[in-house]
Formats: C-alpha cells, structure tokens, sequence
C-alpha cells in the first residue's frame, strides 16, 4: 500500500520545488550559470528521482503514472503556467513536441491525452488490485 502514496507524494514535492523554482531560472540569462541551472533541473533531479526504483524495484509502474499524472501539470501551475503546456527543454517535452509533430496535433493536446490515458490505466489498476 505505501506504494501507492510514495510515489505521488514524492514526484508532487519534487514537482511542485522544481515549478517555483523555474520563474527565477527563466530569469537567468544565457550562459554558464543557466547551463548548470538546467543540468541540475533535467539530470540531477531526474536522477534523484529514479534511485528509489534502484532502492525499492517493483514499483516502475506506479512511479511512470505517477509521473505521467502529476509531475507537468504541477510544475506548470507551480510555474504560473497553463496546467498541460509542453515547455522545450526537457527531453519528455522534445519528445511530445517531435511526436505532436508527427501527428499534426497541438502538444498541449497530446500532452492532454497521455494524461488522460495515465489516469484511466491508474484507475483500473486501482479497481484490480482491491478486488
């Protein structure tokens, strides 16, 4: 059970410390100090929250919907942002923009819809696992 509460307490507190942070770091002007800002963002951070998977294997699962549900919608209210706008930095949101491309679609609308995908597999994974 204390998966299902770990994982989106952990990416909400991450998310929600990397939004309010982000106003400041856009402010940064190009340059070596962005470069470690953005290091830190899309890697140190990344990396932070991949090592309980290392620490605690078998809940790949519930972290990648955990992500997908509520990391990009809190880091962008946190942000001052619209809750599924797809940013440019980040590799999830480079991939999104490539395969929104590909699809002709707006990013914020796949984005829309992975979403959406996210919470129906994490409802029905709900609906099974107290049966």
């Amino acid at each position: 059970m204390i998966k299902y509460i770990y994982w989106p307490a952990a990416v909400l507190l991450m998310a929600l410390g990397q939004g309010l942070l982000l106003p400041a770091i856009k402010r940064t002007p190009p340059g070596p100090e962005a470069k470690r800002q953005s290091f830190a963002l899309h890697y140190v951070l990344t990396a932070a929250y991949f090592l309980p998977l290392v620490l605690a294997p078998g809940t790949w699962l519930e972290a990648v919907l955990s992500r997908l549900l509520l990391f990009d919608p809190v880091i962008n209210l946190a942000s001052g942002g619209k809750v599924f706008a797809v940013g440019a930095t980040a590799a999830t949101d480079r991939a999104l923009r490539w395969l929104a491309a590909r699809l002709s679609w707006p990013p914020e609308r796949l984005r829309l819809v992975v979403w959406v995908v996210s919470l129906a597999i994490s409802c029905w994974l709900l609906v099974i696992s107290y049966k």
